[in-house]
């Protein structure tokens, strides 16, 4: 269990750093102290690589998130723990545990957790037009073998 937390963190907290520098650098690239033409272009252009590529890096950790654990032949780290982690889902006890209070404190961080990368994954694409892979997030929480939908209240 505390490898699979632990490995479980780590990618939330990657799409969140990730997550953080897209945002800034969209607020970057809508404030420009170049002077002239040639180096707001040349500016736009790193901006718009840079946003480019934090996309596809944002959109690769919230599908690892969100689908936690990839197959194994997709992500050699998992290989190393291919005997411990068998159950999918994110930041799931596969045994279990005399803690009191354990289940519900991993409900509570799933349900806090999940609805945002969920969020931000949306908005990310939304900003790149892909708009088939937003439909895509649609199948993903619905999927019976990862069970996202259980993380997002009614409200």
């Amino acid at each position: 269990n505390a490898c699979r937390e632990h490995i479980c963190l780590n990618l939330y907290l990657a799409c969140q750093n990730t997550y953080k520098n897209w945002k800034e650098t969209l607020e970057l690239s809508k404030t420009s102290n170049v002077i002239g033409d040639v180096a707001s272009a040349v500016k736009k252009d790193k901006i718009d690589k840079s946003l480019f590529d934090l996309v596809n890096q944002f959109q690769s950790q919230a599908h690892n998130l969100l689908m936690f654990p990839l197959p194994y032949n997709e992500n050699e780290i998992f290989e190393k723990f291919s005997g411990l982690i068998q159950q999918p889902g994110w930041l799931i006890d596969e045994r279990e545990t005399k803690i009191e209070g354990r289940e519900e404190q991993l409900k509570t961080l799933r349900e806090f957790c999940l609805p945002k990368v969920v969020l931000q994954l949306e908005e990310v694409l939304s900003y790149s037009k892909n708009y088939s892979a937003i439909v895509e997030i649609a199948d993903w929480i619905t999927d019976e073998q990862w069970k996202i939908y259980k993380s997002f209240n009614q409200e």
